[in-house]
């Protein structure tokens, strides 16, 4: 029910992005390719360059939601410690930025509960969730791979740096090697 895990999810499952990345995207990281398809900027955290990728539509409407919702906010601007920009955060609530535990351990984990996708440990002893915010890339990649992305693709999209990081999430399932 949170717009800001909702939104936070939705970016992952659709874009591949790191967790941090999203945590850190600056209130204007969407716009459209001239087509009209959504295009999420993310932020050059891990790998000191920025990048584009293509953004589902539902994760486009819940990002414009979460925008309009938050641009007026009173919160002020941080200071980017690479670039020395002033940068007005997405997921800021009361001058702080939201914790990635959050954003996205806390729903997940509910999530994992809610279907019985739990083992044991976890806090609390309930079990841990056996999904994770990071199977997003792993998702993502195997989908491009199997649907025919090139391997250069693959790493745009996810924002590897070299080959055999994107051959790590670029798995093809059992079923492909099958068909």
């Amino acid at each position: 029910t949170c717009p800001f895990q909702r939104t936070a999810l939705l970016i992952a499952r659709w874009s591949g992005a790191r967790r941090d990345e999203i945590r850190h995207l600056p209130l204007d990281c969407l716009d459209r390719y001239p087509d009209g398809t959504p295009r999420l900027r993310l932020p050059g955290r891990k790998t000191y360059k920025e990048r584009m990728v293509p953004l589902h539509h539902d994760a486009a409407d819940a990002l414009q939601n979460l925008i309009d919702l938050r641009k007026d906010g009173p919160e002020r601007p941080f200071t980017d410690e690479r670039t020395g920009q002033q940068i007005r955060y997405l997921f800021m609530s009361h001058g702080k930025l939201l914790s990635l535990f959050y954003l996205f351990d806390t729903p997940i984990q509910q999530a994992c509960e809610a279907a019985g996708l739990v083992v044991p440990g976890g806090r609390g002893g309930k079990g841990r969730g056996t999904v994770t915010a990071h199977r997003f890339r792993h998702t993502v990649g195997t989908q491009l791979a199997e649907r025919g992305a090139k391997l250069h693709t693959i790493m745009k999209v996810l924002g590897h740096s070299s080959v055999s990081m994107a051959l790590v999430y670029a798995q093809i399932s059992d079923q492909e090697v099958l068909r």
